[in-house]
């Protein structure tokens, strides 16, 4: 597609644009999603660019899905001015996506949404996080639905808001959450997910009730499911994904207490060939990798550090955070840490899940191995860390001995001041890190 602008001249005030002439090819393209995806790409890199010079080009995908992207300001704007004359030629961009999502099912009416979740009815809250609140919500024709009404409203950032759907919206596995449609035409934006009855993980293991419902067993199933839909996402073929907020609340249960990771507001696609730092660090604090958190270097070896503190809480029935809540005591990390060293580790198991009433040895047994995987996925160099593919395969396997960890890093509480080593930088590749926009 090709759009060529035209400004008026500067004696007449600030720079306007007029289209024209539009002019698309007749090929359709291949795949929608990487299109869109492409697409997406593109506008950001020449947005970028356009930032800097008056004039900018670039070519992002392959075959069918590949976008062209020439701009070209006229020589008489001011930087600004320039700016102002291709953000409005954009605003075609978010048309042309609320279509796609429109013709695909994804967009939901305001008014639908509205009615399903009874006018945002007090009862039906089922929740509030850091970005938005989530209610319960049924349509017209009973199916229940979960909808989070965003804090924020991405009216003008509709382009990413919608990219981020169609990307998400694509990705399909038992273990996560399916995320269903959107709307941000309205004073705020929505997304709309499918309903998960048994609410989140935090629910049960924190509590000293509702913990006893979920047996050793089914523990052991809960962390495998959530390590199965990590390597999915870390693996797509077509949009590899880091989640980068991986915790209790985010780890949602079906009717069968099967696990689904949820809440993709943070999630962000990568490809092997983009290598940046992170200009902006969000997640939560206890389980946010030292590397992200101290540096802002993000690798899917984030993931798997807060993968390893998810293990930990668990196993233990405690919250990695817990000490922003209670007096100063030793990190759950730390803990664990000092606890396997000392061959200890039974001392920290949960008491919901009653081995030192009804001790079995297999349980045990398993219990320690489970600790020693997490431990491996929290040691303070990344590069040590193992992939999410193969910490599942040490979840899932009893034939081969586990490596030893190194030493995880350790955070004083108190001053809130990381102690990590520049050899755990050194050792972070930056072929894996990304951008976060």
């Amino acid at each position: 597609m090709i759009i060529t602008p035209l400004l008026v001249s500067k004696s007449n005030g600030d720079a306007r644009t007029e289209i024209i002439k539009m002019y698309c090819a007749g090929d359709l393209h291949n795949n929608q999603t990487l299109f869109i995806s492409n697409f997406i790409s593109a506008m950001q890199i020449i947005s970028t660019e356009m930032q800097t010079s008056n004039f900018a080009t670039t070519v992002v995908g392959f075959g069918p899905d590949t976008n062209y992207v020439l701009t070209q300001c006229y020589g008489d704007l001011s930087s600004q001015d320039c700016i102002l004359c291709y953000a409005q030629i954009r605003s075609y961009d978010v048309k042309k996506l609320a279509k796609i999502l429109n013709d695909s099912n994804l967009h939901f009416k305001y008014s639908t949404i509205y009615k399903a979740t009874r006018y945002w009815h007090e009862s039906n809250k089922l929740g509030q996080g850091g970005f938005g609140t989530v209610y319960k919500g049924v349509l017209a024709d009973g199916r229940e639905i979960a909808v989070k009404r965003l804090f924020f409203n991405y009216k003008f950032k509709a382009i990413d808001f919608y990219n981020e759907v169609n990307i998400i919206s694509s990705l399909e596995h038992k273990n996560l959450v399916r995320l269903l449609g959107c709307n941000c035409s309205q004073p705020e934006s929505i997304l709309i997910y499918e309903y998960m009855p048994n609410k989140s993980l935090d629910f049960f293991i924190f509590d000293e009730i509702k913990g006893k419902e979920i047996g050793w067993e089914k523990r052991v199933e809960i962390i495998i499911g959530v390590a199965e839909g990590l390597v999915y996402l870390h693996n797509n073929t077509e949009h590899r994904i880091i989640h980068r907020d991986i915790k209790a609340p985010n780890i949602l249960l079906d009717l069968r207490l099967r696990p689904k990771i949820a809440d993709f507001g943070l999630a962000r696609s990568f490809q092997d060939d983009i290598s940046h730092i992170s200009t902006g660090i969000v997640g939560t604090l206890g389980y946010v990798a030292p590397e992200y958190l101290a540096h802002g270097q993000l690798t899917e070896k984030a993931d798997v550090y807060s993968f390893g503190i998810l293990i930990l809480e668990v196993v233990t029935g405690m919250e990695s955070n817990r000490s922003k809540t209670t007096e100063y005591s030793d990190s759950l990390l730390s803990t664990a840490w000092k606890h396997f060293k000392q061959g200890t580790v039974e001392e920290i198991f949960d008491p919901n899940l009653m081995m030192h009433v009804y001790p079995n040895i297999n349980f045990k047994k398993d219990a320690i191995k489970v600790v020693h995987v997490a431990l491996l996925c929290t040691q303070e160099a990344p590069s040590l860390r193992p992939s999410m593919s193969a910490a599942l395969k040490m979840l899932e396997k009893d034939e081969d001995p586990l490596p030893a960890p190194s030493n995880p890093p350790f955070i004083n509480e108190t001053t809130m001041e990381l102690n990590i080593t520049q050899r755990s930088m050194d050792n972070c590749d930056d072929d894996d890190s990304i951008q976060l926009l």
